[in-house]
């Protein structure tokens, strides 16, 4: 990891400690019944988690219906499907790329995604950096 990157990481955790977010993060966990909307469990460590999240954009500011309490077991297994989601996207770039076919890669996001071509390309070359780092 860069030290840019080091440096990013920092400040975006150092939001889980704001008041800011420790009072959104009740306000979900009370309207989620402090309980997994995944498992329904209530008696282990609850998280409020981002459905998505978007790059700049403090954890706090995020609108009520982009978060949902889960359980520590759901939040792990969530964020492991993720991983394993974003690593077959950034292998099946790789091999894109190997074959010189980005335009199939952008037609594939858009046919995926059903957004117009231009966010697919926005899309495209954010997946192509992130792929460079």
């Amino acid at each position: 990891m860069t030290m840019k990157k080091d440096l990013e990481t920092t400040k975006f955790a150092s939001q889980y400690k704001d008041p800011r977010w420790q009072k959104k993060r009740l306000e979900i966990l009370g309207r989620d019944g402090f309980c997994c909307k995944s498992c329904g469990e209530s008696g282990r460590t609850l998280h409020v988690h981002h459905k998505i999240y978007t790059y700049g954009k403090m954890v706090w500011d995020y609108d009520d219906n982009n978060l949902i309490t889960l359980c520590d077991d759901c939040h792990e297994s969530i964020h492991e499907e993720y991983q394993s989601i974003n690593n077959a996207i950034l292998d099946f770039r790789e091999r894109v790329v190997s074959l010189g076919r980005l335009d199939l890669l952008r037609m594939i996001i858009y046919a995926v995604a059903r957004i117009d071509l231009d966010d697919a390309s926005k899309v495209f070359d954010y997946a192509y950096e992130l792929g460079e780092k």
